[in-house]
């Protein structure tokens, strides 16, 4: 059955503003953003650039429409009702689906970062080789929808309550709801953070039309800066594309630095011997320039340190448990920063502070922790040494 316009806009009591493929096409090349309220039939939105927030797609309704080949950030969903809709290869930074409403709907071959569920429904569809990091899945109701390799970093997974399937047995029910949960539950995989790290920098190279390296390189300068101005002088050459970049990172930076001073000042009121959290229950342990120190998600073993060019997300070679994470802090005083006073200065006050949160080691552990680490460093030197020499030997002249 065909819609037409007028019966559209006054379907199930609400007024609708009609797009079809051609008008939103217009939409998008007369740069219009806000959407809030139109009714999307058969559309696809493919190839997608979208940055900081500019798309807003609130309380819209899309029917049998089609999301693909598209990197995101800060789209809004919210309110929002999908009816058999595809979602294909789709990079997304702080997608807000709170209180959406997807049926009969997939999902397939996408990462999503900061992904916000709240409040949402989910029935009758599947979602399959997604991604999701630092999510909040609490969703209201999610009923006979199927996840399939699903994997969550650092998530809030949805109530045992709000999974069920309609007309089911108990038994049905029940092993519905474990399976759901299985999928949905954070997994502590640390390659997966590297994947997610990859995935950040595929969204904001495809959206400010930079090359992925440049964006590493990019990251990393903004990582290296401190309150020496000498440290900022790169920013002087920036214009354009990279300009914009660095200033959402920046603006980024700012919202989390707000977040977790919020955060400290809870702690502060509520108990001074509470550590503050971030949402996903990630508590902050110590800060020194622009390094955090985190306990992830209520773990009593699973660490991690980084800094602002992660956007508070963490490499893998960086987390752990509280012995690994303090052998990597000691092998980079031992191997990467022996000359860098102020980076010395914050690995050995997150060491100190690992040391406080295990009361149950020996006074001796972080003197092995750290021994085995210089051991660790030198034993790398020296299989360096020997490539080294070997090419050396390689390219001496042959003397008859």
């Amino acid at each position: 059955m065909s819609w037409s316009e007028t019966e559209m806009l006054e379907i199930f009591g609400r007024r609708y503003e009609y797009l079809s493929q051609k008008e939103f096409d217009a939409a998008r090349k007369s740069h219009r953003v806000d959407f809030g309220g139109c009714l999307f039939e058969n559309v696809t939105l493919d190839g997608l650039r979208i940055a900081g927030g500019d798309y807003d797609f609130s309380g819209c309704r899309f029917l049998d429409c089609t999301i693909s080949n598209s990197y995101l950030d800060g789209v809004l969903f919210e309110g929002t009702t999908f009816e058999d809709c595809l979602f294909e290869n789709v990079e997304a930074l702080r997608a807000s689906f709170t209180n959406a409403r997807v049926f009969h709907s997939c999902m397939c071959n996408s990462v999503l970062h900061d992904f916000d569920a709240q409040g949402s429904s989910w029935r009758h569809g599947f979602m399959h080789n997604a991604l999701l990091g630092r999510s909040d899945l609490r969703a209201k109701l999610i009923d006979s929808f199927t996840f399939q390799n699903v994997r969550a970093v650092q998530c809030n997974p949805p109530d045992t309550e709000a999974i069920t399937m309609g007309g089911a047995t108990k038994s049905e029910v029940s092993h519905y709801r474990s399976s759901v949960l299985k999928e949905l539950t954070a997994r502590n995989d640390l390659a997966l953070f590297d994947e997610l790290a990859e995935s950040r920098n595929n969204i904001y190279s495809a959206i400010y039309y930079l090359s992925p390296e440049r964006v590493a390189e990019l990251a990393e300068y903004v990582g290296d800066e401190t309150n020496d101005p000498e440290t900022q002088e790169w920013r002087d050459s920036l214009e354009g594309r990279e300009l914009r970049l660095v200033q959402r990172w920046d603006a980024e930076f700012e919202q989390g630095m707000q977040k977790i001073a919020e955060a400290f000042r809870a702690a502060r009121s509520s108990s001074p011997q509470q550590t503050a959290s971030l949402p996903g229950n990630t508590a902050i342990l110590a800060q020194r320039d622009n390094f955090i120190l985190v306990r992830f998600d209520g773990s009593k073993d699973f660490y991690g340190f980084g800094s602002r060019r992660d956007g508070f997300s963490f490499p893998s070679n960086q987390c752990g448990t509280k012995a690994e994470v303090m052998a990597e802090l000691a092998r980079w005083q031992a191997e990467v920063d022996r000359d860098n006073p102020a980076m010395l200065d914050v690995e050995q006050a997150f060491l100190e502070t690992l040391e406080r949160e295990m009361p149950q080691t020996s006074p001796g552990k972080l003197d092995a922790i750290c021994q085995r680490a210089t051991a660790r460093a030198d034993e790398l030197n020296a299989k360096r040494d020997a490539s080294l020499e070997k090419t050396r030997t390689k390219e001496e002249p042959q003397h008859e």
